[in-house]
């Protein structure tokens, strides 16, 4: 659970972290009777109404604390007989419980609000929506601290920055509103208890902060880019692989190097030829790489750098670079990116499908032939990516899946 920044090192980070603005819904805590202003004697009813419309009081956030406490417990002795009795003791441990009332009034001038008489940082407000006995539902805006290069990414995801911050502010909306949900269980778990404090060892882990509302927008994000480049974000982690295998040699007295699945050997003439040494990508191990496409190699290519094998990657990459060094280009022609006419700007002819293709057909499209000329893989120019992602962004608009 989140529980506000002031639980989170914001130290900032120049250039590293970019602030976006959203707005949300905050549950704002209905007090069961009057509390007195310690000072004044003052009875205040929360929450306080600013206007018609507007109300603060602490939230459902404010409204629980976690601290170390000195607790009674049962323990179990064995006496000097040899008998077990039991015996209570003092332990410090911690506990949940309920803020007191004098809590939400400052302690030093800096903690003063000009439009309430509670503390600025255990009191908010905004636009009533909805009321109950326990609490009352606002609308306000609020913000959210982010990685730039997680910016970026959606950004690029969904092609401008206004979408990019419009996509942020859902997902950290959404990610409040778990929050709250998480909270007010949490509080009418405290509530329950008759000793007026719940230990934490007691509290059910679903219940207690697990990430920042930026940490968690950040992992969403992440996870679906991951899926967005066709990349299972749930795959568990390999290791790096050993070494690889290498041939100086092959029979015929050819300079070669090898990988696990690329050989590359150095003929008389110097020309490079290579051949698959293992099953991959559902060709056969002896495959010769003259006989594949540019697109099928370049899909190889990606999806070596998927499985961490660098080296065949790398010695995939000298072989194209080699038999032709103009091979982006004509990959991005041979999957219909070459130019801009008519019917190379066809969202379904960019993504190699017909007209009556099916909504999970579509995506299948995309991912295939975004893992084949995302810059980030393939090498080619971003707009190439770019045009792949506008298609594929207008089919689903047409298919009422936006």
């Amino acid at each position: 659970m989140a529980w506000h920044n002031r639980y989170i090192d914001s130290i900032a980070n120049s250039g590293l972290r970019i602030t976006i603005e959203f707005k949300r819904q905050d549950l704002l805590w209905v007090s069961p009777k009057p509390i007195a202003h310690p000072r004044t004697g003052e009875d205040i009813f929360l929450p306080l109404r600013l206007t018609e419309k507007v109300a603060v009081s602490p939230n459902v956030l404010d409204i629980v604390k976690r601290e170390p406490a000195i607790v009674e417990e049962e323990v179990e002795e064995i006496a000097a007989n040899g008998s077990k009795q039991k015996i209570k003791r003092s332990v410090e441990k911690l506990v949940w419980r309920l803020r007191q009332p004098h809590e939400f009034f400052p302690q030093k001038p800096e903690e003063y609000a000009e439009e309430h008489p509670f503390s600025k940082s255990l009191c908010t407000g905004g636009t009533v929506v909805s009321e109950d006995k326990e609490f009352i539902a606002v609308k306000k805006r609020s913000t959210v601290s982010i990685n730039s290069l997680v910016y970026r990414l959606a950004v690029g995801m969904t092609g401008s920055e206004t979408e990019a911050t419009r996509y942020i502010g859902r997902i950290a909306a959404d990610a409040w509103e778990g929050d709250n949900d998480r909270a007010v269980k949490l509080y009418k778990l405290i509530c329950q208890a008759k000793i007026g404090y719940v230990l934490d060892e007691k509290v059910p882990p679903q219940l207690k902060a697990s990430a920042s509302i930026g940490q968690i927008v950040e992992s969403v994000v992440l996870r679906t880019a991951c899926l967005w480049m066709g990349i299972d974000p749930n795959k568990p982690l390999k290791r790096q692989r050993g070494r690889p295998r290498t041939r100086s040699q092959d029979e015929d007295g050819n300079a070669t190097r090898a990988g696990e699945v690329i050989q590359l050997t150095l003929q008389p003439d110097e020309t490079v030829t290579g051949k698959l040494i293992a099953d991959f990508l559902g060709l056969p191990k002896e495959t010769n790489l003259a006989i594949l496409t540019l697109s099928k190699l370049a899909e190889i290519l990606v999806m070596l750098c998927d499985r961490e094998l660098t080296t065949d990657a790398e010695l995939l990459e000298a072989y194209l670079e080699a038999v032709d060094p103009d091979w982006r280009t004509k990959v991005a022609a041979e999957i219909g990116l070459e130019d801009n006419n008519e019917e190379k700007t066809n969202p379904w002819i960019i993504l190699g499908l017909t007209s009556d293709a099916s909504l999970e057909k579509v995506k299948a499209a995309y991912r295939k032939i975004m893992r084949q000329v995302h810059p980030d893989t393939s090498g080619l120019p971003t707009w190439y990516a770019q045009t792949v992602n506008d298609a594929y962004r207008q089919l689903l608009e047409e298919l009422g899946d936006a």
